[in-house]
This record gives structure tokens, C-alpha cells and sequence, in this order.
């Protein structure tokens, strides 16, 4: 980064003040739910005054959205590099599983708000268009791991897309069963086992279990 690109005190203090207002009011989404939740409230849990909330967030809907749109573009970018990372067919998919559920249960507050705006959203048009645009980047991501694994016969011919939103719905029902509490294993052990399933299921059948 050269001198020009350094970005300036006053730069540096605002990105501290919206990272901490975006984090308070995860929190407090994820407690109350949107409707029930108040920017006083946001303001008081991230320790500013109202009036500097407005400083950075129009509304409430407004900060609503840009705490999602943080959360999932963080987790697409930690997912594209693990995912890349990873080696066989095999390992990137264990690598999808092992990094969005890592994620979550490092994130539950996050997780909590999206799956309450994406969970029940049954109207593209209802759901912000930029958290949409990430959430069916990340199921591409692993859509791709699937089509390079089809060409290469590691996988048996498949429904590429059908069996991606397959793999990105079955994670995050392991999600939300660890979010509630109802489970208390190691992630990976979740991991391994979805990471089996999945394999077993759209494996080349010339290879071996």
C-alpha cells in the first residue's frame, strides 16, 4: 500500500465505529428479532450515542441489512480461499462443510438473523438483492467443485445445480440444529459426517468407499 492508498485517521475511526455498531446490532437482531429491536437499543449495546449511529445507517432497516451484508461477505470470501485451497473433489467439498459450519458457530448471532430473512423468505424480490447475490455465490462455489468433479469422472454424472442447493440446504439444517442446542457434538464431527454423505452419494461408482 503506498502512501496515497493509507487511509486516513478519520477513515480508520469510522470503520471501528460501524464494525462496532454492525456487531451490536447483530446481537440485538438476533435476541429480538428486527421488528422488536430498536437503534436505542443497537446504540446502547455498541456503547455510542444514537446520533452517532445516524452518523453511518440511515434506519434501522438500514443497518439490518448492512450486518448481513458483512456477515455473508466475509463468510464468501473465507469459503472461496478454503475451498480453493483444498485438493481432491473430496477435500474441497469437506472444506465447504468444515468452513460455513465453523463460521456459524463462531457467528450464531449472524447465522440467527440470516436464517430468519432468508429461512423464510418465499419472494426473491423480498430479500436484498446484494445478500442474495452472496448467498447464490456460495452455493456456486461448491457448484463448481461438482461440475470440475464430473468432467474429471471423480463424481457420476448429476444434476450440478439441484445437487448444490442440496448440499447448501443440508448444511444449514446441521446449522440450525446446533444453533438451537440440540446437539452438542464437535463440528468436526458433523463435518465428517456430512462429508461422507455427501461423497457416498455422488461419488464415481468405479471408486472405492
Amino acid at each position: 500500500m503506498t502512501p496515497t492508498q493509507r487511509k486516513t485517521k478519520q477513515e480508520m475511526v469510522a470503520e471501528f465505529r460501524v464494525t462496532e455498531i454492525l456487531d451490536a446490532a447483530r446481537k440485538v437482531f438476533a435476541q429480538k428479532g428486527f421488528s422488536e429491536t430498536t437503534v436505542d437499543q443497537i446504540a446502547e449495546e455498541a456503547g455510542v450515542a444514537k446520533g452517532t449511529v445516524y452518523l453511518y445507517f440511515a434506519s434501522k432497516r438500514d443497518i439490518y441489512f448492512a450486518a448481513l451484508r458483512e456477515g455473508a461477505k466475509r463468510m464468501s470470501e473465507i469459503l472461496r480461499r478454503n475451498i480453493d485451497a483444498a485438493g481432491t473433489v473430496e477435500q474441497k467439498l469437506q472444506a465447504y462443510f468444515d468452513t460455513k459450519l465453523r463460521y456459524i458457530n463462531e457467528n450464531l448471532d449472524f447465522f440467527r438473523i440470516l436464517h430468519a430473512e432468508f429461512g423464510t423468505c418465499l419472494h426473491a424480490a423480498a430479500l436484498d438483492k446484494e445478500i442474495g447475490d452472496l448467498i447464490r455465490a456460495q452455493v456456486q462455489f461448491i457448484a463448481d467443485v461438482l461440475r470440475g468433479g464430473v468432467a474429471s469422472g471423480e463424481l457420476r454424472p448429476v444434476a450440478v445445480e439441484a445437487v448444490a442447493w442440496a448440499l447448501s440446504e443440508m448444511t444449514r439444517g446441521v446449522a440450525v440444529r446446533r444453533v438451537l442446542g440440540w446437539t452438542q457434538n464437535p463440528v468436526e464431527d458433523d463435518v465428517a459426517e456430512l462429508t461422507r454423505f455427501a461423497w457416498n452419494g455422488i461419488r464415481n461408482d468405479n471408486e472405492t468407499l
